[in-house]
């Protein structure tokens, strides 16, 4: 029986010996130009990095409300930091005014039934020091101008005018209340009268002329 030859095709090849059996890939073959660029990585796109255009409108009201929602809280944040603030600052007050009140209850334990009024009194007077020098190292000071000082708007405030001549006009001529301040800032201003020029007296002759 006679076998049957097989069939080669006249342009294929035997591959020579040491030839890869696998062709290489264009990438393979033909190194890629070098360049001096370098590419940034390559990070997943997020919703900051959009273009505004590129925004839809869920992601926009999303946003607004996420900023809204931050900043409610940042102001529950800062209202209670300051009424917590504001509360320390108060009880170091309180703290520093005891020894006050102390006295206090202490006077008037000895009220002047049971000792003398002028003993009485002068523990009173010594209360009060007492409660001013206090205040003092807390800052407070006395805005208590004298007759014949110069009126200040910024710390004095006018209740009345009087005509006088004993001092120059909007000098004051007496004080109904002194003022205080609290280091640079006014708590209250003094309330005090002031001149203002007294009539001028018609000379004689010259009543009823036009």
């Amino acid at each position: 029986m006679t076998k049957k030859a097989k069939h080669h095709d006249p342009d294929l090849k035997a591959p020579a010996a040491g030839d890869d059996l696998v062709n290489p890939t264009p990438a393979e073959s033909a190194p890629a130009a070098e360049t001096n660029e370098v590419a940034p990585p390559q990070e997943p796109a997020s919703v900051e990095e959009k273009k505004p255009e590129a925004y839809t409108a869920e992601e926009l009201t999303n946003h607004l409300q996420r900023l809204a929602a931050e900043f409610e809280n940042y102001k529950k944040r800062a209202a209670k930091e300051m009424r917590v603030m504001r509360e320390m600052g108060m009880a170091q007050v309180l703290e520093v005014l005891l020894p006050v009140l102390d006295s206090f209850d202490q006077s008037l334990a000895a009220s002047p039934e049971n000792s003398d009024a002028k003993t009485w009194r002068d523990g009173v007077e010594q209360i009060n020091r007492q409660l001013r020098n206090t205040l003092e190292k807390l800052g407070l000071t006395v805005v208590q101008p004298q007759k014949g000082d110069a009126l200040d708007p910024h710390q004095h405030e006018v209740l009345m005018a009087m005509p006088t001549g004993e001092v120059e006009a909007n000098h004051i001529v007496s004080v109904w209340m002194v003022g205080y301040k609290f280091k640079e800032r006014l708590l209250r201003p003094a309330k005090v009268q002031v001149a203002v020029p007294p009539p001028q007296a018609i000379p004689e002759g010259e009543e009823g002329q036009a």
